[in-house]
């Protein structure tokens, strides 16, 4: 088991609690823990070297390493909420959900780390949970015997690259832009007053 830790805010969070609540389980030799930055081949490695990726993500702007796990034919355990919604609903089906419910997290160690001061709303983000995520785990290894996590993974990974690479992401950008006479204005007046400073 790999288990990849990043935080963009602090890098070392995370980190040593991870490996001590490892130790405390008597799991740390089963279990490696990566953080940092990898080449774009040595994640395509580290992702083709497991039997699946599983994420227990509270929220994404869009989830990059998911993607990148399906284009690698890897099955997917995760949930489907905030931004993983646009990639994850072509997939309905070929991928194993884990359940999720919405909790408040303006009081979280993340949050407080964004935010400077109070906004005086109540923000949540997804929490997944674990029941649900052992149970799509068990699944992915007894599917993994039958071939059927494979097919499955198979197909998500041919409609990941067929309808979100880069190239038909960048055609889309470009299409907006084209078709959106207000986009082209702001464009302009934003090069001419570039041009002008």
């Amino acid at each position: 088991l790999s288990l990849k830790l990043d935080n963009f805010l602090k890098k070392d969070l995370g980190i040593s609690e991870a490996k001590s609540l490892l130790m405390d389980h008597d799991v740390d030799q089963y279990v490696d823990l990566l953080s940092g930055s990898f080449s774009e081949v040595d994640m395509m490695t580290l992702y083709r070297m497991h039997d699946a990726y599983v994420t227990a993500t509270r929220g994404e702007g869009w989830g990059l390493p998911i993607t990148e796990a399906a284009a690698c034919g890897l099955p997917l355990v995760t949930p489907c909420h905030t931004g993983l919604t646009e990639f994850l609903n072509p997939l309905n089906g070929l991928y194993w959900k884990v359940k999720s419910a919405p909790e408040a997290f303006s009081n979280h160690l993340l949050y407080k780390a964004w935010c400077d001061q109070d906004t005086g709303n109540e923000d949540f983000w997804q929490v997944c949970s674990i029941e649900s995520l052992a149970e799509a785990m068990i699944q992915v290894v007894d599917e993994h015997q039958t071939g059927e996590a494979d097919r499955k993974a198979m197909l998500a990974s041919q409609i990941v690259r067929q309808q979100f690479s880069w190239q038909v992401a960048g055609s889309l950008a470009m299409q907006a832009l084209t078709d959106n006479p207000l986009s082209r204005v702001t464009a302009s007046s934003n090069l001419a007053s570039h041009i002008i400073s």
